[in-house]
């Protein structure tokens, strides 16, 4: 036969061989099945999630993740010894000799999986049946409140976790237990009392895991951090028709944050709590507290501290920065300032929103990482009032230190003068846990640095003879 004829046999005449139609596209599937259906409300939700299906909507993968899940099955058998919570220097041995062998856990090794290519519309399909089904089960079901429902039930993944189906199951395991709670309160720790009769916790160890996780493995070790536990909590309370999220604050008085959940009625109403914790009172002060919605992350820092909006005038460290029309407010976490809150420059103001009180601030620019301060440091007062911190260098003091020292470890005063630290000299802690410093300016911000231990360090100013810790 003409190779030419056998040519085009194979490729129009044999089913097997014939070029391949591209796929439906997933979102065409998923309108076209509500559209069809007829049943106006699904759409809706379908139109919404997948209007929201940006960017940011992803998963991880990768052979390293895979590497690393030897962490999980150690875990495991730690946890069947009961020796789990205990075991945090095995654990970071584990960790060490995993980084050895694979390379440090670092998500630019990682390879992002986005819900737009990967996910199917079968799943969305099922995830918005189930969603609607246990809405309308739901005490507090509301027809009306439909933005609540997208935004805080709907949704079938919370942050990046990879994404397992967990309605039907969650529905079965906790569904009867909770549909009978009289109130958010009682709800939210029906389920904290459930969650921690299962061996559910927070273990410090699994903050350094850096990604989220699936609940599998969450079942598997019955251990995360407490952004884990978090998603874990909100996945369950939304399979049984609950509205939940979660809240997480960056700290302005101390490094890090922390995440806990909310549950949030139609009537206005919410609950935050924390499944790890008796009480959600906060021995830290929040600069920001962002709540996680499924079209965005939204400023809630008001619903737990007092906030203003702020005009600061603006202080150039040179005339290059003077074209630039964003600079941030900066809180000093344990060795640095960080940027917290982001505001516009306008006719040489800093215009920043929602500015949590009780907390000191610096105003700086950030440039490629860098903290270039375009202002003095200020304490923001619970009243609204802002003092700024500038050293008068005319009227000195003699100033005594204490706070837990080593006897004879090294110590060096910094005070803040204009756009850094300056040194006021090193000494070394007397025998009776005491620093002093003479001819220190009054009025400043200062620092203690502790040159023999890298610990945590807190900025403080010094009043009526006292240490005042921010």
């Amino acid at each position: 036969m003409n190779k030419a004829i056998l040519f085009l046999l194979t490729i129009y005449l044999l089913p097997s061989c014939r070029p391949s139609q591209p796929p439906i596209a997933m979102e065409q599937v998923v309108l076209e099945h509500y559209h069809t259906l007829g049943d106006t409300f699904k759409l809706r939700a379908a139109e919404f999630l997948l209007s929201n299906m940006s960017a940011d909507k992803f998963s991880y993968t990768g052979v390293l993740i895979e590497q690393y899940d030897t962490l999980f099955r150690f875990q495991r058998r730690l946890l069947e010894a009961g020796t789990l919570n205990a075991s945090h220097a095995r654990l970071d041995s584990m960790w060490k000799a995993l980084e050895k062998e694979h390379g440090p856990f670092n998500i630019r090794r990682l390879t992002v999986l986005p819900d737009s290519t990967n996910l199917s519309a079968q799943l969305l399909i099922d995830n918005i049946d189930q969603a609607v089904d246990a809405w309308k089960r739901s005490p507090l079901y509301d027809p009306q409140a439909f933005d609540l429902f997208c935004e805080h039930l709907l949704p079938y993944r919370v942050r990046y976790e990879p994404v397992e189906p967990f309605r039907e199951r969650y529905r079965r395991e906790y569904g009867a237990l909770l549909d009978s709670a009289k109130s958010l309160k009682e709800l939210a720790n029906r389920l904290t009392r459930r969650q921690r009769g299962e061996g559910y916790d927070t273990l410090r160890f699994m903050r350094s895991y850096p990604i989220d996780i699936p609940i599998s493995k969450l079942d598997l070790v019955q251990r995360g951090s407490c952004d884990h536990i978090a998603i874990l909590t909100t996945l369950i309370l939304r399979a049984c028709g609950y509205p939940a999220t979660m809240d997480r604050a960056v700290w302005g008085n101390r490094r890090s944050g922390q995440t806990w959940n909310v549950l949030l009625s139609p009537n206005g109403e919410e609950f935050p709590f924390d499944v790890g914790r008796d009480s959600l009172e906060q021995t830290y002060r929040p600069a920001k507290v962002w709540r996680t919605t499924f079209s965005g992350h939204v400023d809630v820092t008001e619903k737990y501290a007092s906030v203003y909006d702020l005009a600061l005038p603006v202080d150039y460290p040179s005339d290059s920065y003077r074209d630039r029309q964003k600079a941030s407010l900066c809180t000093f976490d344990h060795k640095n300032w960080r940027p917290v809150a982001q505001g516009e420059v306008r006719n040489d103001t800093l215009h920043v929103a929602r500015v949590a009180a009780d907390l000191v601030y610096l105003p700086a620019f950030v440039n490629n990482n860098r903290i270039i301060p375009c202002g003095a440091p200020f304490i923001l007062h619970t009243d609204g009032r802002i003092v700024p911190l500038k050293n008068d260098d005319q009227r000195k003091q003699n100033i005594i230190l204490s706070r837990k020292y080593l006897s004879g470890d090294c110590y060096e005063l910094l005070y803040w003068n204009s756009f850094s630290w300056r040194s006021l000299g090193i000494r070394v802690a007397e025998y009776d846990d005491r620093l002093t410093y003479d001819n220190v300016p009054t009025g400043g911000l200062y620092l203690l640095h502790h040159l023999d231990n890298d610990t945590e360090e807190r900025i403080f100013t010094y009043e009526k003879g006292k240490q005042r810790w921010w």
